[in-house]
């Protein structure tokens, strides 16, 4: 490829990962190998408390979310950036910033220069709380309907819509 594509090539790629880190719902990041943030998404930034991810670069964990929280991710950022070995699909508690606990699915992975040399690292983080919370009420409902089952009389679960009554359930 000639230079003046190589240039519109890579233009393309980084505009693709700019509308992405400021689209996104999914909390993205970049680290350097001092584990001092170098840029992220707009969610991420504003799941850490800043008001936009230009606030991001030059700040570390212990910086932005509370010590046991950041230790644990620096923790986890020294293992991948030591072994290359990728961080996948880890469940993390994290607190809202109004305190209420989310949970959240991360990845990790290294970052190398052309040479190979990791030069740094990225996640990826995606709040499955709701996904939990629905997980949560399935068990519940079908223990309800395990008990309901097991009761030796007639019994039925109604709803209504309007002036109808609608059968939701009905043991044997």
């Amino acid at each position: 490829m000639s230079d003046s594509k190589d240039f519109e090539a890579e233009a393309l790629v980084n505009g693709t990962l700019r509308e992405i880190m400021y689209n996104s719902d999914e909390y993205i990041f970049a680290k350097d190998t001092r584990l001092v943030y170098q840029g992220g998404s707009e969610s991420f930034a504003r799941m850490a408390g800043l008001s936009s991810a230009a606030e991001l670069p030059g700040k570390t964990d212990l910086v932005i979310f509370p010590q046991d929280i950041a230790e644990k991710y620096r923790t986890d950022d020294r293992k991948v950036l030591e072994s290359d070995e990728p961080i996948t699909g880890i469940l993390e508690r994290l607190p809202d910033l109004d305190g209420k606990q989310r949970l959240v699915k991360t990845w990790k992975y290294a970052i190398h220069d052309p040479a190979g040399k990791i030069v740094g690292l990225y996640g990826v983080g995606r709040d499955i709380s709701n996904e939990k919370m629905l997980e949560e009420q399935v068990r519940t409902a079908n223990d309800y309907i395990g008990l309901i089952s097991r009761i030796p009389c007639g019994v039925a679960i109604l709803h209504q819509e309007n002036a109808d009554f609608c059968l939701d359930f009905a043991n044997d």
